[in-house]
């Protein structure tokens, strides 16, 4: 049996569910400087992440220097920093008087006020503040080891087949904590020998990947195989079929796609947050800043805006409010999740893990599938929006809505009109204002990728551009929209709120993408939004 198959069938065989590769001795640090690696510290056997920016460093006293974040979060620790005395105080959450001082440039420090000698000193570098390891470490009791041997095997995912996720990459290697994860997730509820009919692996609806498993000199691999139809999981080695949970190829399949910018050390707080409700977090795929809307008051169409609006509903099922923060600093991380979406989803099933920090507090977190619709979240209890609120996200934001003095009077005629006017003027601000809040929202995760959080360029109905730069327009696809005719259209579902309409033009755009050049035919509907902005295009089709 190949090696990797071999720990992923014992795990799964000797226990239930696998053990956290999370749950690790925080009293135990060692600095691996290898040949293969380079220089990394482990805690408890768990690779302290730094960004490419901050990475430890041996100084000129051969001492192992470490940003001092990193370090701390990896032992559970706060950190604070004086700018004012270039002091960073390193303590326990919950026991202020065990506490660690050190000054940048000076080799003393305090130890819950009594001054340690040190034979080097903490620095600043890379705009990162770095201290000394081993003072650290033992100030708080760890036992810091070093050693030339590498913790770590090599693993490479490849994609195989010409069915593949969104803007994957053909391969990655990894390795570090990710090799703990391969097991977990692989060895997640019961890897058998498939019993039956043999299934036909080259379909067109499987995704298939060849994980590779690099020590020394030695390979051991396997195939797995996804069936995205039947939501099938198969893993292939040269003699046997296995079957296996459909969470270990969507691991494989979020991997390629999130590349080398995957993070595998998660905040203790996040893990134990999602644990509580039944989540289990795989990896970090981005760390964000952003700035909270006002939340009492929506004007023109902000994605920011209606983004956290919408999802802070799903925050306050657990007990968390974002609009205590409003206009307030705040970090986003986004987690890919072991489990899928709750069943109501179907066929959605990948789901992020969403948390929203202030000053390192946890203020907001919920579930997002992140690309297709944004509605597709729910609460970490796995309620969706409608279940948690009572109402559509529509009727909500009826009553925050500005009033629109300049548009709310115009007929359904008027504004479709405006909106083909604007596209041909390449006016972005007229056209957003003659759409449907609610059209607008639904396209701030379209095509995202799965380490953003929502797009800010707007996705404008007839663009004919799905893909853009951050310093590009949709609307700019646009060469002209020309002999706009427009005359009511037949509908049963009309009502007074309701009304749709054909509407022919002529359209030259500079990329053709799913809509030619030409005459062009489409069906506007029209929703009368509120009082207060009116009628707006809610879409338009065929």
């Amino acid at each position: 049996m190949k090696k990797l198959l071999s720990i992923l069938l014992t795990a799964a065989i000797s226990a239930a569910t696998a053990i956290s590769a999370f749950a690790y001795d925080k009293t135990n640090i060692t600095v691996h400087n290898t040949e293969k690696h380079g220089l990394y510290i482990t805690v408890g056997g768990t690779k302290i992440y730094c960004d490419k920016t901050e990475l430890p460093f041996i100084d000129e006293n051969d001492r192992t220097q470490i940003p001092v974040r990193a370090v701390s979060n990896a032992l559970g620790k706060k950190v604070d920093w004086n700018d004012t005395d270039k002091t960073v105080t390193i303590s326990d959450y919950n026991d202020d008087k065990n506490t660690v001082i050190f000054t940048i440039d000076s080799k003393s420090m305090l130890k819950n006020n009594n001054a340690v000698n040190m034979d080097t000193e903490p620095k600043i570098f890379n705009n990162h503040t770095y201290v000394p390891l081993k003072f650290l470490g033992e100030a708080f009791g760890c036992d810091v080891d070093y050693t030339t041997e590498d913790r770590f095997s090599d693993i490479t995912v490849s994609r195989i087949s010409d069915f593949a996720g969104f803007n994957q990459a053909d391969s990655i290697t990894v390795w570090g904590n990710i090799e703990s994860l391969f097991h977990e997730a692989g060895a997640l509820g019961s890897i058998m020998p498939y019993e039956g009919e043999a299934p036909d692996l080259n379909a067109n609806y499987i995704r298939a990947y060849k994980v590779t498993m690099r020590e020394n000199d030695t390979n051991s691999e396997y195939d797995v195989y996804w069936d995205t139809l039947y939501h099938k999981t198969f893993v292939k080695t040269d003699v046997v079929l296995y079957t296996a949970n459909e969470a270990f190829p969507r691991f494989l399949d979020s991997l390629l796609e999130a590349g080398g910018d995957a993070i595998y050390v998660v905040d203790d707080k996040d893990r134990e947050l999602f644990a509580k409700y039944g989540w289990n977090i795989n990896y970090k795929l981005a760390s964000l800043t952003d700035t909270l809307p006002q939340f009492n008051e929506l004007g023109d169409f902000s994605a920011n805006e209606y983004y956290y609006l919408y999802n802070n509903e799903l925050s306050k099922d657990i007990g968390l409010d974002l609009s205590k923060y409003a206009e307030k600093a705040v970090t986003v991380d986004i987690y890919q999740l072991r489990e899928g979406m709750p069943e109501k989803f179907y066929p959605i099933t990948t789901a992020r893990g969403i948390v929203v920090k202030y000053e390192n507090e946890i203020i907001g977190a919920f579930i997002s599938t992140g690309r297709h619709q944004v509605e597709n979240a729910c609460s970490l209890s796995g309620k969706s929006y409608d279940e948690i609120t009572n109402m559509s996200f529509a009727d909500f934001i009826v009553p925050l809505l500005k009033s629109e003095d300049d548009m709310k009077s115009k007929t359904p005629e008027e504004i479709i009109k405006m909106y083909c006017e604007a596209l041909n003027e390449k006016d972005e601000d007229t056209a957003i204002q003659c759409i449907a809040k609610t059209t607008m929202f639904g396209g701030v995760t379209s095509n995202l990728l799965n380490t953003e959080l929502y797009d800010s360029i707007p996705h404008l109905p007839l663009t004919n551009k799905t893909f853009v730069k951050d310093d590009e327009r949709r609307i700019d696809n646009i060469k002209s929209i020309s002999n706009v005719e427009i005359k009511p259209h037949d509908n049963k579902n009309s009502d007074e709120k309701h009304k749709s309409y054909t509407v022919t033009f002529d359209a030259e755009y500079v990329r053709e993408e799913a809509i030619s050049n030409g005459n062009q035919y489409w069906i506007c509907t029209m929703v009368y939004e509120s009082d207060n902005t009116g009628w707006k295009i809610s879409s338009f089709g065929h």
